[in-house]
């Protein structure tokens, strides 16, 4: 066996002593919080010999302390990587709309048809400008089959006005629904999914106001491993403090999310304006599968996406355009979102509060609104996560995990 040179054995003496001292030094310290910072620095020399000893006691983190990162290093690591992810989010997002969003709409006049599903439930000022904008639609084939619960429900007169207004657009109006389980929109919407006779099916809320072209453009977004084509949601130019709050809201923080989840094909979309296939939601159980929860929506594109099919969205977003918008409104209808979500995603109620970012406008009413909303978040969030019962149209509903709906 060969000798040590002397010059060897002295280094491995120090290194030895300079583990030890690191190691005596750390059991002997009571509390690393009162030390001061000049004690987390260490020359060179010193780093070069106690290398060493770190790293052959790295299984002794606590014993080791002074040598590893202090704990507010770790939590603005943390916070670093959320922030970086959060404009990651945001830069594909935008990425994604200028390429998805800014597109031409081919007419196609050998499109398949599409069967419109409308629920409706009373009305608004806003109704008969969101209904005639489908009976104006240029599409070659379509059918709107028209939902209502009750024969004397108000919206039922509307209708037939436009009806006879626009006697060469195919229309229909299904009255009663059905009992398939608690969501009211599924149930109504029942008789006319059963008589739907082409090969697309669009679900589109009342509030809904469609441009000539945008059901043209949602089909042609229908590529052969689509099976669901969503519009991103937006509002309508509305006066007053309310309607630009909303416009803030799904203008910036929903949208990013929203784009940005599409391009990255995670599951998102939202059932106020979507197109699907029908063999594919027949292949499901059809929509009385999902009648006994709340988001509809989620659902379905779960289970297609189960299915291996993929989603899209349109060029167009869908201009919300429903009654006249109050704050209280607003809140609630977010507060309802975010309940759901919590039931269906719990992971997301611990970023949720904290991927909004700075309004990129300098006028002074899109300021306020943001603000505004920014503030009130967190109370949203906290009473959201305090109170699992949800108020729906004409109903009341606990909300369990999963998603799944009982009634109140």
């Amino acid at each position: 066996m060969r000798d040590i040179p002397s010059d060897h054995t002295t280094y491995l003496d120090s290194l030895r002593a300079t583990s030890e001292a690191a190691v005596a030094a750390a059991g002997s310290v009571d509390s690393w919080s009162s030390l001061p910072l000049r004690h987390f620095m260490t020359s060179s020399d010193d780093v070069n010999v106690s290398w060493g000893a770190w790293s052959a006691a790295t299984l002794f983190p606590f014993r080791l302390w002074p040598l590893l990162p202090p704990w507010w290093t770790l939590l603005a690591t943390l916070g670093m990587v959320f922030v970086i992810c959060l404009y990651l989010l945001h830069i594909i997002g935008y990425c994604y709309s200028k390429y998805r969003l800014h597109r031409t709409v081919d007419f196609d006049p050998d499109a398949p048809g599409v069967s419109v599903l409308k629920p409706l439930l009373g009305v608004d000022r806003h109704l008969k400008a969101n209904l005639q904008s489908f009976f104006t639609m240029k599409f070659p084939k379509f059918e709107l089959l028209f939902c209502v619960k009750e024969r004397h429900d108000p919206a039922v007169g509307l209708v037939k006005q436009l009806m006879d207004r626009y006697p060469a657009v195919d229309a229909r109006i299904f009255y009663g629904g059905e009992d398939v389980g608690l969501n009211p929109k599924i149930s109504n919407m029942m008789p006319a999914y059963r008589n739907a006779k082409y090969p697309l099916v669009m679900i589109s809320d009342a509030a809904i106001m469609m441009r000539s072209d945008t059901l043209m453009d949602m089909v042609n977004a229908m590529e052969d491993d689509v099976a669901l084509v969503t519009q991103v949601p937006y509002c309508k130019d509305r006066e007053g403090f309310a309607g630009a709050l909303e416009q803030i809201y799904f203008g910036t923080s929903h949208g990013r999310i929203y784009l940005a989840a599409n391009c990255m094909q995670f599951l998102c979309s939202t059932g106020m304006s979507s197109l699907m296939r029908k063999f594919v939601l027949d292949e499901c159980g059809g929509l009385s599968a999902f009648g006994d929860v709340l988001a509809e929506d989620y659902f379905i594109g779960l289970e297609f996406s189960r299915r291996g099919w993929r989603s899209a969205i349109s060029t167009h977003p869908a201009l919300q355009n429903g009654a006249e918008p109050t704050v209280a409104k607003f809140h609630a209808r977010i507060r309802r979102w975010m309940q759901l979500r919590i039931a269906m995603l719990p992971h997301m109620m611990f970023v949720e509060p904290l991927q909004n970012g700075p309004l990129p406008y300098r006028l002074p009413a899109f300021a306020w609104a943001w603000a505004f909303r920014e503030g009130l978040a967190p109370f949203i969030y906290i009473r959201a996560i305090l109170t699992p019962s949800i108020n729906w149209r004409n109903g009341r509903f606990r909300l369990h995990w999963g998603g799944k709906i009982k009634s109140s």
